[in-house]
């Protein structure tokens, strides 16, 4: 399974989050998102890649082994929740993995038109929610993985 973290210059990688992906011997690619639609282009590039991936974000960080119990999950979309400002998120993208059958089946998951639920878009700040509302339209629940992760975020926190 890849692993990979999005960051922005504006949301600088923290040093435990790079400690806690390493300690079990991943080597997680890191994506700088330099625009608003920087993580949309970046989920493209993994989903088109049709292998299992798992997206860690800049201020998650994973305690040992989490990230291993995703990958032998036969799950489609797995998640480990992490806690920010309006409560506990099991849909997000803080700590994900989607699997390659997920993506084999649904390989214009990411393409527009994008669900009519809701006014998200690819931008970076509702990509998260773009993906739920997707999946939830597919009939697909995300795997939930407990303990959830910590979020260092000050501003969600």
């Amino acid at each position: 399974m890849k692993v990979v973290v999005p960051f922005a210059t504006s949301s600088p990688m923290l040093p435990a989050v790079r400690l806690a992906l390493t300690q079990d011997g991943w080597e997680p690619e890191f994506y700088h998102c330099d625009k608003d639609d920087s993580y949309h282009t970046l989920m493209e590039l993994y989903w088109n890649a049709k292998e299992d991936f798992c997206v860690v974000e800049h201020d998650i960080v994973v305690w040992p082994s989490a990230l291993q119990e995703l990958a032998d999950c036969n799950q489609l979309w797995c998640t480990r929740p992490y806690y920010c400002s309006v409560g506990w998120i099991v849909d997000g993208l803080g700590c994900t993995k989607f699997a390659q059958k997920l993506i084999e089946l649904y390989p214009n998951f990411l393409q527009e038109p994008f669900p009519t639920c809701c006014k998200h878009t690819r931008y970076f700040c509702g990509l998260d929610r773009l993906i739920a509302h997707r999946m939830q339209e597919l009939g697909i629940k995300p795997h939930v993985h407990l303990p959830g992760v910590s979020n260092l975020n000050e501003k969600w926190t």
